[in-house]
């Protein structure tokens, strides 16, 4: 299992998340040009290239259970990988198209290391 650092306690991670770590790296196709990312360059890159931060992104989404799930999606992930449902969903919600979410992340790739 591994370790998951929480407002700065680490911790065991859950049975549970190491089932949603691990399928989600197995969903990663080792030939796409698109490498796994860390939310903060995600982040950095989507406001430099296309002015938008977390909160546009989940203002875009009706009050309710859908925003929590879609905060936590955000908020609480280790790696994005560009072809997550969670990452395809919430670029469709803000009306990014998928031409404009391969640029955002071949950009960050290049320009954050």
């Amino acid at each position: 299992m591994g370790k998951i650092t929480e407002n700065g306690v680490e911790r065991a991670e859950t049975p549970a998340e190491e089932a949603s770590r691990l399928a989600l790296f197995a969903s990663f196709e080792p030939s796409s040009p698109f490498l796994p990312l860390d939310p903060a360059p995600f982040w950095l890159g989507a406001l430099r290239l296309l002015q938008l931060t977390q909160e546009d992104v989940l203002n875009a989404i009706p009050e309710g259970e859908e925003r929590e799930e879609a905060r936590i999606a955000i908020r609480d992930r280790h790696t994005y990988l560009r072809h997550d449902p969670m990452v395809d969903d919430l670029a469709v919600k803000n009306s990014i198209p998928p031409e404009q979410m391969d640029s955002l992340w071949l950009y960050v790739q290049e320009n954050f290391k």
